[in-house]
């Protein structure tokens, strides 16, 4: 169904280049368009079209150029600090605590036991990330600020002390989006470059070393991402072209190259897919309209019908139809439909699944109440939604008063936040 007015941002990922506009919106049948000019005088090249709100490039485009020499147009000056389009994400769920942005100004509640809830700043932020203890927002030039815990160096400022207020990642880079792992912080730069800083005893930074960073470093292996997302001491990235590299601990299977040795550096994961999500040890993506899991499988999180962990992509057993979006928290998956249905699956000690009981789950279980949801989050053993009229809802684990309903008691149905 075309949906007009939609807000689309186009950014080149790989090869150069420029478009114009980079931002639009969809028209009145729901089309959406910019003018693509290539960079690099030959090899492939990608652009990626985003939806601000769902976070993930929706659609990628290949172009090959072919050109003998390059246009003789000169280059522009060099700039000490290339600017980046920030790809908007303005809710996240960490451990125990809910990060969002109000205009510009960050709120957050929950636990605050290493600073986590963000005490006091007055930062301008247009997207964030969550770890299990720490959080990261970004301006909207691309600079990145981290606060919470930092026992590893995962806040990026040099140092290895906690900070209850945001501290400047070090380094000129400037980033599109960012990831957090339970002590470790990925982001993209310019162009789908992936940086990692951080604890690194299994190789989540992907730097091919065990050693912990406390300022961002490359992931090696040169690869261009257009999402990336970091699992408790894991990380993935998507290329453009929708091919899904995995780094870090694989003890079960969570790296998806059908081993469990663990990888300093990106291993590619087999098939093509759309998006992906991470738990604490299990991966899902979205793959030509099914939802493929692998990893860890304790609590029945790949949906699979079983509690076998996998290591390799699995398809999930139950959606009634194609997903658009997927969430993961440590140990349990959702995915919301086109129609804005959610279903949840795997650990439900908490009422994390939200089907109204505490029963874990093996395949897809509805979340209850006939909600409509437009966007769909998770970490820890709590999920957010939000529905199609704006309102938030939560439920699952309220120990520190997460959920936001003013309470410490956990809840298996989606509970009104406020």
């Amino acid at each position: 169904t075309p949906i007009p007015g939609v807000d689309v941002r186009f950014q080149v990922v790989a090869g150069g280049g420029m478009v114009a506009p980079e931002r639009t919106q969809t028209d009145s049948t729901g089309r959406a368009f910019t003018r693509w000019r290539l960079g690099s005088p030959s090899g492939e090249q990608h652009v990626a079209a985003l939806v601000p709100e769902i976070g993930y490039p929706l659609l990628t485009f290949t172009a090959t150029a072919q050109s003998p020499t390059p246009i003789a147009e000169p280059d522009p000056a060099p700039e000490r600090v290339r600017p980046v389009a920030v790809v908007s994400r303005p809710f996240v769920v960490g451990g125990t605590f809910v990060c969002a942005l109000s205009g510009e100004r960050a709120s957050c509640r929950g636990g605050d036991d290493r600073g986590q809830r963000l005490a006091g700043s007055s930062m301008s932020f247009t997207a964030l990330a969550a770890g299990i203890a720490h959080a990261c927002g970004l301006a909207g030039d691309g600079q990145a600020s981290c606060w919470g815990a930092n026992e590893s160096g995962q806040l990026g400022d040099g140092s290895r002390l906690d900070r209850s207020v945001p501290v400047s990642v070090s380094g000129d880079t400037r980033f599109s989006t960012l990831s957090a792992g339970v002590a470790h912080t990925c982001g993209l730069a310019s162009e789908g470059q992936a940086l990692c800083w951080g604890k690194n005893t299994h190789g989540q930074l992907g730097d091919g070393s065990h050693d912990d960073r406390t300022t961002p470093g490359p992931v090696s292996g040169g690869q261009r991402f257009g999402q990336l997302v970091a699992g408790w001491t894991y990380t993935c990235g998507l290329s453009a072209g929708g091919q899904a590299f995995c780094w870090g601990l694989n003890d079960n299977g969570q790296l998806g190259d059908g081993t469990l040795v663990d990888r300093l550096a990106p291993t590619a994961v087999p098939g093509t897919f759309q998006s992906l999500a991470a738990g604490s040890a299990h991966t899902c993506g979205i793959a030509a309209g099914e939802v493929l899991c692998w990893g860890s499988n304790t609590f029945g999180q790949l949906g699979d019908g079983s509690t076998t962990s996998r290591p390799t992509p699995a398809p999930v057993r139950g959606l009634p139809a194609a997903p658009v979006r997927l969430a993961a928290g440590a140990v349990s998956t959702c995915a919301l439909l086109a129609d804005g249905r959610a279903y949840c699956w795997g650990q439900n000690v908490h009422g994390e699944l939200g089907d109204g009981t505490k029963e874990n789950r093996t395949s897809p279980s509805p979340v209850a109440g006939d909600l409509r949801f437009r966007s769909i989050y998770a970490g820890g053993a709590l999920t957010c939604g939000f529905t199609t009229d704006g309102v938030q809802y939560c439920w699952g684990l309220n120990q520190s008063g997460e959920l936001g309903d003013g309470t410490r008691e956990s809840r298996s149905v989606p509970t009104k936040v406020g």
